[in-house]
């Protein structure tokens, strides 16, 4: 997938609200899941529309112990009811790499709320030769993968919903890697002062999708302590990174990152990073400088 397309799809919607807790011992009621590709190919390259893709996200939901509302079914007294969207963007072999590769994004709500939950998933196959239909069988493998983690990450992130801050910190040193990533998306969607430092750390990764991520759950828990290491980040990174990092200090505020921004649009190089940065300083100054969040 082209970096450009890729970084859309992972960093969008990353300003998500907090959500209400889940039971830790009830299964959680699926109200809806909707499922869309991203890509006007996507669906040609697996020859599957998204009404078969959803079929199949609906297996493994169930499978990670989501339990559908039937036809006219009302949510028990009580209970809340989630809507899970997925949306997916397929890459087929290219001159750069000979894997398929299916990235996608859910989203989880609740019928009053927005945007509640956030997580990126991702699979990859090789094709078994060359070919349309080996293309095609590596994509719906890789399909299949992403069905799949997306439906038990969810499953794993409602459940962490009903965990104490002390016990996602704990995870963080001792969970598995799939439970440390979705405990730190807990801790930064609660604001939680102990997400700042390992969101940090993982903004300084080679790999530009742990980056991403990690600007993304910057921005959610609001820190304007995140803005030194924002602009050092910037500065190892290309310019796609870059504009990124542009708009996420401009979203978060401060004098600092106003500082930095002015600078970046009087002095940069690039016409485009001028723009950027002017068009983030232009925000800052509509909010009065306050951010997405006040600094607390």
């Amino acid at each position: 997938m082209r970096a450009d397309r890729r970084a859309l799809l992972l960093v969008s919607s990353v300003l998500a609200l907090a959500a209400p807790a889940c039971s830790k011992r009830s299964a959680p009621w699926l109200e809806r899941a909707e499922v869309t590709f991203e890509g006007e190919d996507d669906e040609a390259l697996l020859a599957l529309n998204a009404a078969g893709a959803k079929a199949q996200w609906l297996t493994e939901l169930k499978a990670a112990g989501f339990v559908p509302l039937a036809d006219g079914q009302h949510l028990p007294e009580g209970a809340t009811g989630w809507r899970l969207s997925l949306a997916l963007a397929v890459d087929g072999p290219s001159s750069s790499s000979a894997r398929v590769r299916v990235d996608g994004v859910v989203e989880l709500k609740t019928r009053a709320d927005g945007l509640v939950h956030q997580l990126e998933v991702s699979a990859e196959q090789s094709p078994s030769a060359e070919g349309l239909e080996e293309q095609r069988e590596a994509a719906r493998g890789a399909l299949a993968r992403a069905l799949k983690d997306a439906a038990t990450g969810a499953a794993l992130t409602l459940s962490l919903t009903g965990k104490s801050e002390a016990e996602l910190v704990a995870l963080l040193g001792s969970g598995r890697k799939r439970e440390q990533t979705l405990a730190l998306a807990v801790l930064a969607e609660r604001k939680s002062p102990a997400a700042l430092n390992p969101l940090i750390k993982q903004l300084q990764a080679d790999d530009l999708d742990v980056a991403r991520k990690a600007v993304g759950g910057l921005l959610q828990l609001g820190d304007r302590g995140a803005v030194p290491a924002l602009i050092e980040a910037s500065r190892a990174k290309d310019y796609v990174f870059q504009r990124e990092i542009v708009f996420a200090l401009g979203a978060l505020g401060g004098d600092e990152a106003e500082a930095y921004l002015s600078l970046m649009a009087e002095g940069h190089d690039e016409p485009l990073m001028r723009a950027s940065a002017k068009a983030a300083l232009d925000e800052m100054v509509t909010r009065r400088d306050g951010g997405t969040r006040e600094n607390k």
